[in-house]
């Protein structure tokens, strides 16, 4: 989640992402990176097995990219389904009317 945490002197980077509520199931963690205060990037140390330990900036910007999913048909569905039906339920209310002025 973003959020503005103050600085502490004590904090590692994992007690920052700790501080938004953490990493999601979504979050792709081999790609963390920090964007310093001077606008340089450098990807978090060790990974996924060893991250956390690595000390950030004041200023710095830590940044948690998401997985890329491959196509989700569910989702894909989900999203038509009310297109198709509201497709059909103007195709059937212009035939009615149509109906009723050609009688």
């Amino acid at each position: 989640t973003p959020a503005t945490i103050p600085f502490k002197s004590s904090y590692s980077s994992s007690d920052y992402i700790k501080q938004t509520g953490g990493l999601r199931n979504s979050a792709e963690k081999s790609k963390i990176f920090v964007i310093l205060p001077d606008g340089q990037s450098r990807a978090l140390q060790g990974g996924i097995w060893r991250f956390g330990n690595e000390f950030i900036a004041p200023g710095s910007t830590i940044v948690v990219p998401r997985q890329t999913k491959p196509f989700d048909w569910l989702i894909l569905a989900r999203t038509i389904t009310p297109v198709i039906a509201n497709l059909a339920t103007s195709a059937a209310a212009l035939n009615a009317i149509t109906s009723v002025f050609l009688i």
